[in-house]
């Protein structure tokens, strides 16, 4: 056998092996990185809640929830599907520079931002009505325009996720962006704005976030080159017909995460919202946990699908499973046994009603959160797949809402999210698992 023969097949076995070692680092570190802002942005959270709940109580809270669950939904929508495409499609444009890719993206998205934008600022009095809570009706109207700035920060955040930089993100969202919101809220109450604190309040922190994502983006990317490129008309439809199928999935996951408390703004009151609203703040603490993994790993499984190398991406979707569990299980347990306690005393004692909502809501992000991993391997290979299985979720909340919560009030709304999500995630693991079988080498 040749030297060079044994050169080679030394390649083909190292390569590999140093492939996985670097996906297993980059996992490592991104996760930490992302559970330690996690952290840091709790300690700026729980003083938040705390001021939320035992300074403007339920019913404000409610309806700045409510008003907020609005406006990142359309903030998703704004970002059509980018915030987990974008990996895609700078991995996929070689023969281009990501500026230009980045161009384009956010000429679609911001016009878009602001066509929404316009149409929430026109409809807030009449999405008011449909709720029956005239009170947020001035809210989502001053809200709206700042939604551009939320589809900002998302796609050049996710730009900065492409190159598996982490601490740009965590430190815009769990430090800049929670350490603003609380401050401002409590100097806003403290000087007589009590309707409208929470509302603005929120804007100044998209602001600060905003400004944080383009200054982080300048430390990876050239802003000489995004603004001066030219735009082709081809490559934005292209773009935009990619992404479509992802940003139906995207806006219907967010969607999941938010409509739980238009169907208690609708079925119930704001005060209701403002006890459903607080478990899901503390909810944020299991999700977080999934979360913290997402990004790089959508970074690594997209570059090991792309390459064929099933293996490696199976692999790394089985180890992120195992170590989802190992960290939720503990606080499951704590929200357990103490939840009612920790319910009470940062919100206040009237919010202590809502632990069987926060138990309801944390076992199927215990449950969903591994099963739900399949949908970021779709984004690779059965990118159709994700939208058709969200439609299922959306289907089934429909079909089960409306008894669930006459039987169960607030817990039933609980209920019909997770057996929807739940049935959702069973249909991707259904489609996915064949899918990584049949997918080679190129």
């Amino acid at each position: 056998m040749s030297l060079g023969t044994l050169e080679k097949d030394s390649k083909s076995v190292t390569t590999p092996h140093v492939s996985a070692q670097r996906d297993r680092r980059d996992i490592f570190r991104g996760s930490m990185f992302s559970i330690g802002g996690f952290l840091l942005r709790m300690a700026s959270r729980v003083p938040l809640l705390f001021i939320t709940g035992r300074l403007y109580g339920p019913a404000l809270f409610g309806e700045w929830v409510s008003t907020t669950a609005l406006i990142e939904l359309a903030g998703v929508i704004g970002t059509l599907g980018f915030k987990l495409t974008l990996f895609r499609f700078l991995h996929d444009a070689k023969e281009r520079p990501p500026e230009d890719v980045l161009r384009h993206v956010l000429v679609l998205t911001l016009s878009l931002a602001f066509v929404l934008a316009f149409i929430l600022w026109l409809a807030s009095g009449e999405l008011a009505q449909l709720f029956n809570t005239p009170a947020i009706a001035p809210k989502i109207a001053f809200l709206a325009w700042f939604i551009p700035a939320s589809v900002l920060t998302d796609v050049l955040l996710a730009a900065t996720w492409a190159k598996r930089v982490v601490h740009f993100d965590v430190v815009a969202r769990s430090i800049v962006e929670p350490a603003t919101l609380t401050i401002a809220s409590y100097t806003l109450f403290r000087l007589g704005f009590s309707n409208m604190g929470l509302p603005i309040a929120t804007a100044v922190a998209s602001g600060g976030l905003a400004l944080a994502a383009v200054i982080s983006f300048a430390r990876l990317y050239s802003w000489r080159e995004l603004l001066r490129g030219r735009l082709r008309v081809a490559y934005l439809l292209e773009l935009a017909r990619s992404s479509a199928f992802t940003s139906v999935h995207d806006v219907i996951t967010l969607l999941f995460s938010r409509i739980d408390i238009l169907a208690v703004l609708y079925f119930f009151d704001a005060e209701a919202v403002g006890l459903y609203g607080m478990a899901q703040q503390f909810l944020t603490v299991v999700e977080k946990i999934t979360l913290s993994f997402t990004p790089v790993l959508i970074a690594v499984l997209t570059e090991a699908l792309r390459s064929g190398d099933v293996h490696r991406a199976r692999n790394q979707l089985f180890a992120v499973g195992g170590r989802i569990l190992l960290m939720q299980t503990p606080v499951i347990i704590v929200f357990f046994f103490a939840g009612h306690f920790l319910l009470g005393l940062v919100g206040g004692p009237a919010f202590s009603a809502a632990w069987s909502v926060l138990m309801i809501l944390s076992l199927g992000a215990w449950v969903n959160g591994v099963l739900g991993l399949s949908e970021l391997a779709l984004l690779s290979i059965r990118p159709h797949a994700n939208p058709q299985a969200s439609l299922l979720r959306l289907a089934l909340y429909a079909i089960v809402l409306v008894p669930l919560q006459a039987l169960l009030g607030s817990r039933g709304v609980a209920l019909s999210n997770v057996l929807a999500t739940f049935a959702g995630n069973l249909a991707r693991v259904w489609v996915c698992r064949p899918a990584l079988r049949e997918v080679t080498a190129p």
